[in-house]
């Protein structure tokens, strides 16, 4: 009995410990992920809004130019900030999301969150970094893996993996293969394996070399201008660009081809996900509002979503017919981004489009400005 007692005192007193250095792991500095958010963080109070997404966001959204343009619409005053990280994906966002709600900023109106795919797929070959690792918490975890229901099929370099006997079983299921990545990604996180470095680093400093700086950031609320990103990639991306003009335009042919396109979310799509992430922001006191960024690609699920009443509001600014502006090869820095020109161009049409979104709704644009709210637009 006493070495019963023993045992469980051992285990007890190892839980206790594990989950106060676990908490202690400082967020991944890649691509800006630690430095962006502790900043938002650090300045909450200051924002009425964010944009939350991938590099599309990152790139190609300038608060200073859309809060100048809400002035000039009528709404002074008006701040947001710019978290969109470079290979952000579908449940890291949200994971970084639920950091930022978690905080209980009382100032937050609005949250602009990036077309919510809930893709559970792990595209990287290499699972074991620290991107990963980091939103594998045991809540995400479950949530991407409910989320493989909707996948269709593996990455193809994956596919022998995942439907190997070790992975997958006697039967080949990829899906519990690839569910076995998510398992070990957060047993990874929950125990700390690997994240000796990190804690050090947290304890007793080190070097953050990631870019942007906390400076960069201040000066631009989180914006970033691809041109002067330091990663190879980046620059490789845009000379590839340039030299094969024809891409593009075939790109935007498809998009445009499949623009009419509207699949159904109830076999392909997780919406379960989808509501509760919505119901989420609203609990923390802000309004959700979708959108799509131009890239080529079509948004055929976020139209569907929003013909079928599943989204609060969605500003599809991929479609040619709405936004042909932003089409141009030469506001696009490669075929994923807008350099600097097109990124002030979609941030004032970005602005104009929230402007026309509350005066149709009647909603005040900051929660100081509850007071004094804006008429709806008449009807014709």
């Amino acid at each position: 009995m006493r070495a019963a007692l023993g045992v469980l005192a051992f285990l007890a007193a190892f839980l206790v410990v594990n989950r106060m250095v676990v908490a202690k792991v400082p967020m991944p500095p890649e691509s800006g992920l630690r430095t962006k958010t502790e900043f938002l963080l650090d300045h909450l109070e200051d924002y009425d809004a964010i944009w939350i997404g991938s590099s599309a966001t990152l790139y190609g959204l300038r608060p200073k130019v859309f809060n100048a343009e809400l002035a000039k619409l009528g709404r002074p005053g008006f701040r947001i900030y710019n978290l969109g990280v470079g290979g952000m994906g579908s449940f890291e966002t949200v994971a970084v999301l639920r950091r930022i709600l978690a905080a209980k900023p009382k100032r937050l109106a609005w949250v602009f969150y990036e077309e919510p795919a809930f893709d559970a797929l792990l595209w990287y070959p290499d699972i074991v970094n620290q991107r990963y690792i980091h939103w594998h918490d045991m809540r995400t975890t479950m949530d991407a893996i409910d989320a493989l229901q909707f996948s269709e099929k593996p990455p193809p370099y994956k596919q022998e993996q995942y439907t190997s006997p070790w992975w997958a079983g006697g039967d080949g299921e990829w899906r519990r293969g690839a569910s076995r990545e998510h398992l070990e990604l957060g047993l990874r996180r929950e125990f700390g394996v690997g994240q000796g470095p990190r804690i050090f680093e947290r304890y007793f400093g080190g070097p953050d070399t990631a870019w942007p700086t906390p400076e960069e950031i201040a000066a631009a609320d989180g914006w970033m201008d691809i041109a002067l990103d330091p990663a190879p990639g980046a620059k490789k991306a845009h000379d590839l660009y340039v030299a094969n003009p024809k891409k593009w335009d075939k790109m935007v042919a498809h998009m445009i081809k499949l623009e009419p396109k509207r699949p159904d979310p109830g076999k392909g799509y997780d919406l379960d996900s989808l509501r509760q992430l919505i119901a989420e922001i609203r609990a923390a006191g802000a309004e959700p509002i979708m959108y799509t960024p131009q890239r080529g690609l079509p948004s055929t699920m976020m139209m569907s979503l929003s013909d079928r009443g599943e989204l609060p509001a969605l500003f599809p600014f991929h479609l040619s017919t709405e936004y042909p502006e932003l089409i141009p090869r030469e506001v696009h820095y490669d075929e994923g981004h807008l350099n600097s020109e097109g990124a002030t161009l979609w941030s004032e049409r970005f602005a104009q489009r929230f402007d026309q979104h509350l005066r149709e709704t009647g909603l005040p644009a900051r929660k100081q400005d509850s007071s004094a709210v804006a008429a709806p637009a008449k009807k014709d």
